[in-house]
């Protein structure tokens, strides 16, 4: 769904004196909520290692990250530079650092996974797409709905967002796997 098709849905629902700039940013808020908490995408970052460094840039956020690997070993993050770990990584100011010290280059050496991060939508952008699974991108819309109404309109779009945000989740979860254990007899 386009950003100018969720905010022409919001006013057809919901007729309001909000801005423009106000009914995008609670999108953006229902959006981002809703990838933080059930849509999770992974996105991968490769960096070079340098022989005798340890430090490298990182801007993105710290708690986004999922994991570490460096030449294909995974690497813990560790909070206080534990050097009894074998192996580790850490955050000092706005840098990523590795123990121990790489001790080659390596193209690609570092790789992290972590938490897709998207871009703020804004009025510039209504000929985008808002980001979310095109099968169930109302539950943008119903977020924001629940947030933009009061009293009883505010109930029924929060129960919309809640029956279709159940049908989004039993669709997406991976069933358990359960592995059977023959006995000996």
């Amino acid at each position: 769904m386009l950003l100018s098709e969720a905010v022409e849905e919001i006013l057809e629902k919901a007729p309001n004196h909000l801005s423009m700039q106000s009914i995008i940013r609670k999108i953006n808020i229902s959006r981002d909520q809703l990838l933080r908490r059930f849509g999770r995408e992974t996105d991968v970052y490769q960096i070079n290692l340098i022989e005798g460094e340890s430090m490298y840039p990182w801007a993105l956020p710290k708690g986004g990250i999922q994991s570490v690997t460096v030449n294909g070993k995974n690497y813990p993050f560790s909070y206080d530079n534990d050097i009894s770990r074998s192996r580790y990584y850490y955050f000092l100011s706005g840098l990523i650092g590795l123990h121990p010290t790489p001790t080659e280059c390596v193209i690609g050496g570092m790789t992290i996974f972590y938490d897709k991060t998207l871009s703020p939508l804004t009025v510039e952008d209504l000929d985008q797409e808002i980001g979310f699974d095109r099968d169930y991108d109302m539950l943008v819309v119903y977020g924001a709905l629940k947030t933009m109404e009061i009293s009883n309109a505010s109930m029924y779009y929060s129960n919309l967002y809640n029956q279709l945000l159940d049908d989004y989740l039993a669709v997406n979860t991976e069933p358990e796997h359960y592995q059977i254990k023959l006995e000996g007899w």
